[in-house]
């Protein structure tokens, strides 16, 4: 089995470095407090982006899973930052399944704040973004939010942090030159203003060739093109897009990396490498999951940590930005990786990292996102046992959970020590009735 992602380094500390070599040196190890670690307090932290194409941003995720990433938060705030969730995540039903059934430890219920249950998974799109901003406007004070992905609008701007220009740029593929040195990025082969100047290119591109829409997230606007025919389709497919849309370098790799920090607000504290998660994808480029093992280790993680630590996150930080994220790194051999993606904000990884840390959880972990259809008594008898927290019975551990007119909608991890175990129980979710491409697709894969 390819070796998969380790917590590697904790409060500014790497197995190989001295602490001179870390910026900011932590003298002692502390209880990891989750996203509060890292925010002011009553800091009110949406895990969300806009819908659609809305603040020069594209994101194809569908409403219900919007209400899933959303409601990971109510895991990992800690004691003193806010989770704002979709109306779904606070239902009686959904918290009482999560905490009694599942023995998930969520923050208090005064601590999340419910959005308008005006906002359903039906609507999408600009109708959908109108209806979140009332909301957020009505819900939040000045200077209390963080947004994954912020909105634009003028009227908005007094609500955030820190201000929405710079975690707008930094999330975009097209300005990583600001903070990443040449050498560790690969070669932008093109760039296209918008998704109709790409498709009407008559470029010739070497194949394979990476297809980005520069402002995406998730792997929503990412595509490989292995040849002419792919390329073509891909232009079809990205012909709609506003934003820019670049094409980059192809780099055969090792290992892909998502390699999880955080900044702290008080810029008297450490930058922390919080460890990083293989993340498993199609030979296309597809992503599959997202693993996290504490008992495996990567050749060439601790010289990207380095780099991280030294160079890029100051650089960040000086920027003005705070807070958690990940960055993708494909890693060639020990000496040679690049920094392909950046995500200046939370990712699914950080929970299941938290986790991990505080305890909660101590096998390896491969991210999904699964539907359950039957009533409250067969999601009760058949599922919750396999997700109950120290249940003899336990395959996974579940981080978010959304419930409505018999679809019980949830992302979390499968618990697993070999690849061979991690198959047999995504195979026994799929058994039970779970529908899930991610635990379809995993079961038949041989890329673990």
């Amino acid at each position: 089995m390819t070796p998969i992602g380790a917590l590697q380094i904790r409060n500014g500390y790497a197995p190989t470095l001295s602490s001179s070599q870390l910026v900011h040196p932590t003298p002692t190890p502390r209880t990891f407090q989750g996203l509060s670690e890292f925010f002011p307090s009553n800091t009110a932290y949406f895990y969300s982006f806009p819908s659609g194409q809305d603040s020069s941003f594209f994101n194809g995720v569908p409403p219900w899973m919007e209400e899933l990433v959303a409601a990971r938060s109510l895991v990992c705030a800690g004691p003193n930052v806010k989770g704002v969730v979709f109306s779904p995540s606070m239902d009686p039903l959904t918290w009482d399944i999560m905490t009694q059934h599942f023995g998930v430890e969520l923050i208090e219920k005064s601590s999340a704040i419910r959005l308008s249950s005006a906002v359903t998974n039906h609507i999408s799109g600009e109708e959908r973004n109108r209806l979140v901003k009332e909301s957020i406007a009505s819900s939040l004070s000045s200077g209390q939010l963080i947004q994954a992905q912020p909105f634009m609008d003028e009227h908005l701007q007094h609500l955030y942090q820190i201000p929405p220009r710079v975690t707008i740029n930094l999330n975009d593929k097209f300005s990583r030159e600001q903070y990443i040195s040449e050498k560790y990025v690969p070669k932008i082969l093109g760039t296209y203003m918008n998704g109709q100047e790409f498709a009407q290119s008559t470029a010739n591109i070497p194949f394979p060739s990476v297809i980005k829409v520069s402002s995406s997230s998730s792997g929503d606007g990412v595509r490989i093109a292995m040849d002419q025919a792919e390329l073509e389709a891909i232009k079809k497919e990205f012909s709609n897009i506003t934003t820019t849309i670049i094409i980059e370098q192809f780099i055969r790799s090792a290992h892909n990396l998502c390699v999880q920090f955080g900044i702290p607000a008080d810029p008297t504290q450490p930058i922390q490498m919080l460890g990083y998660n293989e993340q498993v994808t199609t030979e296309h480029g597809g992503f599959l999951a997202g693993i996290v093992d504490p008992s495996k280790t990567v050749s060439g993680i601790e010289n990207v940590n380095k780099v991280l630590l030294n160079e890029i996150l100051p650089k960040v930080r000086s920027m003005g930005w705070y807070g958690v994220g990940g960055i993708d790194v494909l890693i060639v051999d020990e000496n040679e990786f690049y920094f392909i993606d950046s995500n200046f904000r939370m990712t699914a990884t950080f929970t299941f990292i938290y986790l991990h840390q505080t305890h909660q959880v101590s096998h390896a972990t491969a991210s999904f996102a699964g539907l359950f259809r039957g009533s409250y008594d067969d999601f009760l008898n058949k599922i919750a046992p396999l997700g109950r927290k120290g249940h003899s019975d336990q395959i996974m551990s579940v981080i978010a959970l959304t419930h409505r007119d018999g679809l019980f909608r949830f992302n979390a991890g499968i618990l697993f020590d070999t690849a061979a175990s991690l198959k047999l129980n995504a195979q026994r979710l799929l058994d039970l009735g779970v529908e899930s491409s991610s635990l379809s697709t995993l079961v038949k894969t041989d890329r673990l």
